[in-house]
């Protein structure tokens, strides 16, 4: 068996709500044995300066371009992390010297990966430097290195997770529904595949915090008292519109210009509705599948 390590994943995703924590024991192929995991939600100040670096972003051309301001906020989201490993270490009754390594997404704030560019500021130095673990960090621009498109990431561990249906000669696909949704086919011969499939909690978190000035829906409580409209659900899965919606490469940056265009309507304050579907008599259609090709997963090294 290959060593085991004791790895602490750290990521702040397109949510942009805070940092999710969690800890593991791995072999980095097929032993995986999860361990404990914490939230460390944003106030909503730094969630600005997120979505301020996200403009101070758009028009950079290389990784490694950080102007004043951009570094800044890296520095600060750096250090909300490494407050985030001690807590977590604290809470849990462990020690740096027991964690072999933190793996270190940061913020992504540009990614074209047509163009081979992707951006994601966090300090892993300053970050090893405070918390004394070693950290493996820009994950998503060695993966274009490799050939990637720099995501999904997830599929390395999608493989991991299907050892067993592996040995018993089972394909398996796994859906993984972040800010963005993605999936991950592993063959019966071991071959990974997997792409970004489209938009995940990325629309549904902007509207109800324009809506509520929540960042999400706890426990359900808004669809949860919602009622579906049959007209909407068949116009979204009518062969025309599905097509369209498959051949679009879902971004995060598209998914945000696209939540910026919607008009969405409120009433009353803690009322919602959004204007009525268009009257249909056509009957329910089953969403077609997606005719697109499902590019490759390169190692990332």
């Amino acid at each position: 068996m290959d060593v085991i390590r004791t790895a602490i994943g750290l990521m702040s995703g397109t949510s942009m709500d805070g940092i999710d924590v969690a800890l593991i024991r791995t072999d980095g192929r097929g032993f995986i044995e999860r361990g404990p995991f914490m939230g460390v939600p944003y106030d909503a100040d730094f969630r600005g300066q997120l979505k301020r670096a996200l403009e101070l972003s758009r028009p950079l051309s290389e990784r490694s371009q950080r102007p004043a301001e951009l570094r800044d906020i890296e520095l600060e989201l750096t250090l909300r992390h490494a407050i985030a490993v001690t807590a977590f270490v604290e809470r849990f009754g462990l020690s740096a010297d027991a964690v072999d390594i933190l793996g270190f997404h940061g913020q992504t704030v540009l990614h074209r990966p047509d163009e081979g560019l992707t951006i994601q500021i966090g300090d892993g130095q300053e970050l090893a430097k405070r918390t004394g673990i070693s950290v493996v960090y820009d994950m998503r621009a060695n993966d274009m290195v490799h050939g990637g498109q720099g995501a999904p990431l997830v599929p390395a561990y999608h493989a991991a997770l299907a050892g067993k249906f592996q040995q018993a000669g089972q394909a398996v696909c796994f859906v993984n529904i972040g800010g963005i949704s993605n999936l991950t086919f592993i063959g019966t011969d071991g071959r990974i595949s997997a792409f970004d499939s489209g938009p995940g909690n990325t629309l549904i978190d902007q509207w109800v915090e324009m809506q509520t000035g929540k960042t999400y829906d706890p426990g359900g409580e808004i669809v949860g008292a919602a009622r579906s409209w049959p007209a909407w659900r068949n116009a979204i899965c009518k062969a025309r519109s599905s097509a369209a919606m498959f051949a679009v490469r879902w971004t995060a940056a598209i998914l945000r210009r696209f939540g910026r265009r919607r008009r969405v309507l409120k009433t009353a304050p803690g009322r919602w509705r959004m204007s009525p579907p268009p009257r249909s008599s056509n009957p329910p259609v089953s969403c077609p599948r997606p005719q697109r090709s499902i590019s490759s997963v390169a190692a990332g090294g």
